[in-house]
This record gives C-alpha cells, sequence and structure tokens, in this order.
C-alpha cells in the first residue's frame, strides 16, 4: 500500500506516515478497520491489518499505534512470516519516533531493514533507508538523513518505483531547504514536481508545490535579512512565484476534497497572503486549516495554524518586525495585541505535547523558532520598550524596568521578557500633556486625569 506522512515541521512531507487510506478519512476508517480486525482470524493478513492500524494512529495516538505494532511483531514471530514481521518492525520504528524516542524507534527501523535485506526485498529496505533518513533529519541530523534518502533513492529508482522516488527527492529538497541551500532545494523540489506531473498523481504535486513555494518563502525572508537593494527585484520575483505555487497547490487539493492536503495548503497559502499586510482572505484560510487540523486530530499541523493567526493579529499591531512597508510607528491595538498572544499561548501549550519538542535541535524546533520571528514581542520589542510597557500587566511592567536598568548598569542590551499580553490601564500623563490637551479641548483636570 502506498504511503504518506506527514513529519512534524511546517509544510515538509515524507512519504512514510499516514496510509493513503487515511484520506478517505478519519474517524470512520479507523473504525471499520478495527471491526474488520476483530472479525479476522490470527493469520498473515491479520499481521498486515494491525499495522495498518498501527499507521492509522501515528498523527494522534502514537501509544495506540506503538501497541498495534507490538501486537502485529508477536503475531508475525508466532507465524513465522518474516515479511509481516519487517513491516510491523517498520511500523513499531515509526511509532516511536512519533513518540520522541528516536534511539527505540532506529532499534526498530534497522531490525526491519536486516529482515528486508534477508528477504531480498529491496523495495522494503528503500522504505526502511528513507523512514531512517526522516528519523535523523527530526533530530536535526541532516548529514545522516541525506546518506539514507540517497540509499532510498537509488533502491528506489532500481526497483522502478516512481512513487518512492517522488517521495525521496521531496525529503532531500526538505533537507536542504533546512540547512538553509535553497537553490540546492529547488533541484530537488522540482525533480519531485516534474514525476508527480508525469504520472498525474495530485497528492505528489500538491505537496512538492507547497514545499517549493514555502523554500522560496524562507529565501526571500534570508534575501530581506541581508538587506541588499540590489536583490530587490529578484525577491519580489521570488514571492510572486511562491504565491503561484501556492495558489496551484490550493487549487489542487480542492479537486482533491480531502481534508490533510487542503490543510496544508489553506496554511501555506494563508501564510504567504498574510506575510505583510492584514489580508482578510489569507485570515480566512489559516481559520479554514486550522478547522481542518482540529478535525484531523493533528496536534503539529493545529499548533502551526495557531501560530500564523497569532501573526495575523500581530500585524494589527503595528507590523512585525521585517515588514516592508511598515514604519513601525502603529499604534498597537490591545484586541489584536490580546488575540495575537491568545493564539500563540493555545500554540506553545499544543507544542508541549509534541515529543518533538523535547529536542532543540530537532527539525520541528528550529520551525518554531522560524515562527516566533513574528511574535507580538518582537512587534513591541521593534518600536521600543516604552511602548510596550502599555499592554503588559504591571508585574510585566515592572520586571521590564528592573531589566532595563541592570542593563544600563552593565551596559548590555534589556533582555525580552515574554510575558503575556493583556490591556492594561492607560498611562500616566505629565503635567505638560494634560496641560496641552486642556486647553485644546476644553477637558477639566481632576485627580491629574482629563475628563
Amino acid at each position: 500500500m502506498k504511503r504518506l506522512s506527514l513529519n512534524l515541521t511546517a509544510f515538509l512531507l515524507f512519504t512514510i506516515f499516514i496510509p493513503m487510506s487515511a484520506q478517505k478519512q478519519g474517524r470512520a476508517l479507523l473504525d471499520s478497520m478495527l471491526t474488520s480486525s476483530r472479525l479476522q482470524k490470527e493469520d498473515t493478513g491479520h499481521v498486515m491489518t494491525l499495522k495498518d492500524l498501527s499507521f492509522q494512529y501515528l498523527t494522534f495516538s502514537p501509544d495506540s499505534g506503538k501497541i498495534y505494532a507490538e501486537k502485529a511483531i508477536e503475531l508475525a514471530a508466532r507465524l513465522n512470516y518474516k515479511r509481516g514481521l519487517a513491516s510491523a518492525n517498520n511500523a513499531l520504528g515509526l511509532s516511536e519516533s512519533a513518540r520522541g524516542s528516536y534511539y527505540l524507534a532506529e532499534q526498530s527501523l534497522q531490525r526491519s531493514l536486516l529482515l528486508h535485506e534477508q528477504t531480498g526485498n529491496k523495495k522494503g529496505m528503500a522504505t526502511n533507508y528513507r523512514n531512517l533518513g526522516v528519523l535523523y533529519y527530526e533530530q536535526g541530523i541532516y548529514s545522516n538523513a541525506l546518506t539514507n534518502a540517497r540509499k532510498a533513492l537509488k533502491l528506489f529508482q532500481q526497483t522502478k518505483s516512481w512513487e518512492g522516488e517522488c517521495g525521496v527527492r521531496n525529503n532531500i529538497g526538505i533537507i536542504f531547504m533546512d540547512k538553509g541551500d535553497y537553490d540546492s532545494s529547488f533541484t530537488w523540489f522540482a525533480g519531485s514536481l516534474e514525476i508527480a506531473r508525469l504520472h498525474n498523481d495530485k497528492r505528489g504535486i500538491v505537496y512538492a508545490l507547497n514545499n517549493y513555494s514555502r523554500s522560496l518563502q524562507k529565501q526571500c525572508l534570508q534575501m530581506k535579512i541581508a538587506g541588499n537593494p540590489k536583490i530587490l527585484n529578484l525577491r519580489t520575483e521570488k514571492r510572486a512565484q511562491a504565491l503561484q505555487f501556492a495558489e496551484e497547490a490550493m487549487k489542487l487539493s480542492e479537486e482533491l476534497q480531502e481534508t490533510f492536503p487542503i490543510v496544508l495548503s489553506c496554511k501555506n497559502l494563508g501564510a504567504i497572503k498574510t506575510v505583510n499586510k492584514r489580508d482578510e482572505d489569507g485570515f480566512a484560510l489559516i481559520k479554514r486549516g486550522l478547522e481542518g487540523a482540529k478535525k484531523l486530530q493533528n496536534v503539529s499541523q493545529e499548533e502551526q495554524l495557531q501560530a500564523l493567526a497569532g501573526r495575523y493579529h500581530a500585524l494589527g499591531a503595528g507590523g512585525p518586525f521585517f515588514v516592508d512597508d511598515l514604519e513601525g510607528n502603529v499604534e498597537p491595538t490591545a484586541n489584536d495585541l490580546n488575540a495575537a498572544w491568545g493564539y500563540y499561548v493555545n500554540a506553545q501549550n499544543l507544542h508541549a505535547k509534541l515529543p518533538a519538542a523535547l529536542s532543540k535541535d530537532s527539525a520541528y524546533a528550529k520551525e518554531i523558532a522560524f515562527l516566533e520571528m513574528r511574535s507580538p514581542m518582537a512587534v513591541l520589542m521593534k518600536k521600543g520598550l516604552r511602548m510596550a510597557t502599555r499592554v503588559l500587566p504591571n508585574d510585566g511592567h515592572q520586571l521590564h524596568l528592573e531589566r532595563e536598568k541592570a542593563a544600563e548598569r552593565s551596559q548590555q542590551p534589556p533582555a525580552q521578557v515574554a510575558v503575556p499580553f493583556k490591556a492594561a490601564a492607560a498611562p500616566e500623563k505629565t503635567e505638560k500633556h494634560l496641560q496641552l490637551e486642556e486647553k485644546s479641548n476644553g477637558g477639566v483636570i481632576k485627580n491629574n486625569r482629563v475628563d
């Protein structure tokens, strides 16, 4: 059975996790498989059903996935069914990876690889190498990830598995993207896209387009940070190309009428549309993707969409620090700040549930760091501490002042302090301000305030 996967970072698709049948969709399919499993005899077919159930649970209950994989291993061992034993160990490796148990995951995947080697199953070996590549990628060990991905690619080509080759090319592109080698990533994404188009694989096209678009967006941000005015036109062209790819992916996702591709495409296109302006259509896409992720019970995707929604509201507070067309002097709106912070808190709470959050070097952690560049705190710190204190609670205000004084004494820049945003009382006004306001609008001064 052909398999698709969802790894733990934004817009990044690896071809190991979610069974294609999962696209049918959700709980109804799982219930059907569970009913079928209870009626089956304990034979080789039952081994494969248990293995498939393990895959089904991966994205929302990896502990359950582990239980079914272990049941499949136990039955396959009793039946001396080596093919099933290899597949079940592969499923167990993926469940352990989803649980954040990377060492146990590697052991299971290596056992599966050895069994496939003993039976001469090259396609099974290719799958194992691909999954080992993903495992190393998730830990940020890019050299091992590339080595295993290239071994998988060679075996998929030998066995003439265009689906496997398409997926691994996509994976290698993702690795180069996360390494910051965007030009190399474009080459691999283009190769994946070409194969998918050749075989009219709409899902493959959607995933390749979204990843290609994502890599273009990251390169644009890198160019922005570099601040070279000579590459402004090139950055504009790449941003337009990213939008074009994202729109095509969204259109194809609608044609597929499958929730998972739609969630990814909504997230990607919504992110592009709201990157530096208040775009209601873009925010509507983000909200639609968020609802889809909740239905799929996909914590990773839900978390990242919450972060994107927070970024959208942060725009209402004056725009993120890298925005081109804002001067950074827009008054922050309390409602937007509260909304932004609420979304970010939800994102952080969801993030804490993900096993990958335990590893600061993981690809997922790096993606979160990328999203945090758009946080409301970054917005306000760009405008200066004086404005930030207007929307921080009193304890946060005092903490900032203490840090600022200590920094002045040590001649070090003050550290940023992340505290929840909530509307605070209007700041005390100076006597000069009050006198000016009284003259301009005839206000009456009472208790140092203008009524």
